[in-house]
């Protein structure tokens, strides 16, 4: 902010491949000192807002974990956001839920589970999965806040692990819940871990 002082009140040249300005009063104008004390609380601002945010990233970046997903064989590796806030569970055997979003599941999952996900039709879409995921789906009631209560559709698959302490944990018994949307505004996680998934994180 001083050079641009310099620059605004001063006579400029170049010399040598040098550019250099001059004042003939050496103090520079009232108003160019007015602008710097101006100026000067808007950078500090900007610049504590932007700590701040690095700050917030770096929170959120301690509770994403790693997520190996295994499904009939194939297998979907995604960043998970452990959410102590999410309790979802499967009412009848208590699983925990982890949503993941469907794009990600899109090339693992039948194209019959995806339709029944997209069109939220749970009779008709029902009725054309494949015998063998017939077993596997199931409807989970959920409300968000401040709305009414929801079904989303989960399945139970072959295997899920999370990396954590250095090593890849299974977590046993657990659901995969289908999000249609995004989980992430910026990308940054694309499934929402439940806390009971995995050991405390701090």
């Amino acid at each position: 902010m001083i050079a641009l002082h310099f620059i605004l009140t001063g006579e400029s040249q170049t010399s040598g491949g040098i550019f250099f300005t001059e004042t003939r009063t050496g103090w520079g104008s009232p108003v160019s000192w007015g602008f710097i004390l101006i100026g000067f609380p808007l950078v500090w601002m900007y610049a504590k807002l932007s700590f701040r945010t690095l700050e917030q990233q770096q929170h959120i970046h301690r509770f994403l974990l790693p997520v190996r997903i295994q499904v009939k064989g194939k297998q979907l590796e995604c960043t998970g956001l452990v959410d102590t806030g999410n309790q979802l569970r499967d009412p009848i055997t208590r699983a925990p839920v982890i949503m993941v979003e469907l794009k990600q599941l899109e090339e693992k999952i039948p194209a019959s589970l995806i339709d029944m996900v997209k069109e939220k039709d749970w009779e008709q879409g029902w009725a054309h999965l494949p015998p063998e995921w017939m077993v596997k789906v199931k409807l989970i009631p959920y409300r968000v806040a401040g709305g009414e209560t929801e079904m989303m559709i989960a399945f139970k698959p072959d295997q899920v692990e999370i990396w954590q302490d250095d090593g890849w944990n299974n977590v046993g018994r657990v659901l995969i819940g289908i999000d249609v949307g995004c989980l992430s505004s910026d990308g940054t996680y694309q499934a929402i871990i439940h806390p009971a998934c995995v050991s405390a994180v701090s």
